[in-house]
């Protein structure tokens, strides 16, 4: 489908059912319809022009009864912006061979191209400006960058949930091009690029899909929307007809466009769950759509098969292991999903010590959606969790003052969480340097607050390496099990050991939720021997504030019952982890 450069010039072909007769126009006709294409019996219009070349610019010209409509071609690759003109181009060459790292040692950095780094006074941020950024990136330890939307969408700015071109890429960002340069820039620094898609419904401006050949019923959206109320979203009447073949190819071809053109290594699925049900709620069932469940089995089996360790990612926030089961046994075939409990859970929790709740913070450790504590991603912060209503860690935890000694303390405490539950870690841009506020598609990250909070970055630094055992010593923690030791809700004081696949080789972390120094606090160990500290959030290599208290070496021993306890000083906001040499 598209437009398709060949020898002597280049053929279209485009699915517009109802139209009764159409044109293509553009520089290589001066804008004059000619001779139209030619319709088949499944309406599908087809032809070739002689002498149009790459980068020239078209459209289609549609006519039905006294209605004509001008419209992008809908698999155009390139467009101008998204109120301008189709552009003709070639397919980029295909992409070098690149491994994303596996589950288990996964940390994902989720950035909104707009908005984390900006060189330019105009515009948003730009595929060259995260370039640029790449180094830091690879410095901090992070192995895949999970980019929001880049569909063309209307205006400059946006979070890019509002798509107006799936095939395009978002001109003011830079292109297709430039985004392949991206995603190559990023795999030679060994970081993988996944790239966040919307299905769930499509614009709801800027959108020539609409009533795309004069045809709709109702209030609906002509052929490429469901015309009845199983179109209606939260964004309008724009949830795609998963159940029309053609529609459900459009956006098969999409899956693959990114994966095997783009070069994206894995896709995070948009709002899945109002793929699968009209209103997008777990338990209304008679809305359930199946033709949304299909598709999505449909693409993900498919994506398996042109790129084998392709990861797949749903956003669906309702707590549907099925989401992540394989197609196989019924299930839609991601490999993880987002944990809103995780979130749910931390963050209250940290942000104010009224809504401390020592039952969600161990549910948040413990949750998985079956079997596989990797099928899910953990974090404090996303764009959505941080976001309108809400606000960043460090900003709900002292408001206005995102350098304080509390708001440094409880974000260090979030990160600890996050790098040390079962599940994919995840954080999101600028959140290892103390980013405050509220996001939006205008909220450029200030780089150089980075230079201040330089411990902070460390910090994260530190975890990341531990989660990723850089240092031999914690392989435990890219591992499946989880138990907790012990846990107090009046003192706020809750330990856990993490290990993978031999329980004698754990690692044990403490953390203290209260804001009280513990100067004698007896604790059960995972065993007897020496146990050394490998990460202390309280250190003063993170922030001068810092009390720098707790131990650097514990010989525990064991009891005539055979338990292993030690007393232990625990900062205040605190976090230990520790390893038995």
């Amino acid at each position: 489908m598209g437009a398709s450069l060949h020898e002597e010039g280049c053929f279209f072909k485009l699915w517009a059912p109802h139209a009764q007769s159409v044109h293509v126009i553009g520089d290589f006709n001066d804008w004059k319809p000619g001779e139209p294409l030619e319709k088949d019996d499944h309406g599908i219009w087809q032809g070739s022009i002689r002498n149009a070349q790459e980068g020239q610019e078209y459209r289609y010209l549609l006519n039905k009864g006294d209605q004509e409509f001008s419209r992008i071609d809908p698999y155009a690759k390139e467009v101008t912006h998204s109120m301008g003109n189709s552009v003709i181009c070639t397919p980029l060459p295909p992409i070098g061979h690149f491994d994303p790292p596996p589950l288990h040692q996964a940390i994902i950095y989720e950035l909104h191209v707009g908005t984390f780094y900006k060189t330019s006074e105009e515009g948003p941020g730009t595929f060259a400006d995260v370039i640029e950024k790449l180094d830091y990136l690879q410095e901090l330890g992070v192995n895949i960058i999970k980019v929001m939307p880049v569909h063309e969408f209307a205006g400059s700015f946006s979070w890019g949930y509002n798509p107006s071109h799936l095939f395009a890429v978002e001109t003011s960002y830079g292109g297709r091009k430039e985004f392949r340069k991206l995603i190559d820039e990023a795999h030679t620094r060994g970081i993988a690029v996944v790239l966040d898609v919307v299905y769930n419904h499509w614009g709801p401006t800027d959108l020539d899909l609409w009533r795309f050949d004069g045809w709709y019923e109702g209030e609906g959206g002509g052929i490429f929307f469901y015309n009845d109320d199983r179109g209606e979203t939260p964004w309008g009447h724009t949830r795609p007809d998963f159940g029309r073949p053609e529609v459900r190819k459009f956006i098969f071809d999409n899956v693959m466009f990114w994966l095997n053109e783009i070069g994206v290594d894995g896709l995070r699925w948009d709002g899945t769950a109002l793929i699968r049900n009209c209103k997008g709620e777990e338990h209304l069932k008679d809305q359930d759509l199946a033709d949304g469940w299909s598709l999505m089995q449909w693409a993900n089996e498919e994506s398996r098969k042109v790129k084998p360790k392709v990861i797949l990612i749903a956003e669906d926030v309702r707590g549907n292991g099925t989401l992540t089961e394989k197609t196989e046994e019924g299930g839609a075939g991601f490999d993880a999903q987002w944990n809103s409990i995780f979130v749910e859970h931390i963050k209250p929790s940290l942000a104010d010590d009224a809504q401390w709740h020592m039952d969600q913070v161990i549910e948040a450790l413990e949750f998985r959606y079956k079997h596989n504590a990797f099928e899910r991603i953990v974090f404090s912060e996303s764009h959505d969790a941080v976001a309108i209503e809400d606000q960043r860690l460090p900003e709900e935890a002292s408001p206005g003052q995102a350098d304080s000694w509390i708001a440094k303390k409880k974000s260090a405490l979030g990160a600890v969480l996050t790098m040390t539950a079962p599940g994919i870690p995840m954080i999101f841009q600028g959140q290892e340097f103390l980013k405050a506020g509220a996001f939006d598609e205008k909220d450029f990250i200030n780089w150089d607050r980075l230079e201040q909070r330089k411990g902070i970055f460390k910090l994260y630094q530190d975890l990341i390496s531990l989660r990723l055992n850089k240092e031999h010593k914690s392989h435990a923690l890219s591992g499946q099990h989880i138990e907790i030791l012990h846990a107090h809700a009046e003192i706020r004081v809750v330990t856990y050991k993490r290990w993978a696949d031999n329980a004698d080789e754990a690692v044990y972390v403490i953390i203290n939720f209260s804001q009280d120094t513990h100067e004698d606090y007896w604790l059960p160990f995972p065993g007897e021997g020496d146990w050394v500290t490998i990460f202390n959030s309280d250190s003063k290599i993170y922030d001068e504030e810092f009390g720098n208290l707790g131990p650097t070496k514990l010989e525990v021993l064991q009891d005539e019952e055979g338990n292993s306890s030690h007393s232990i000083i625990l900062p205040p906001y605190s976090a230990i982890i520790m390893y038995r040499e």
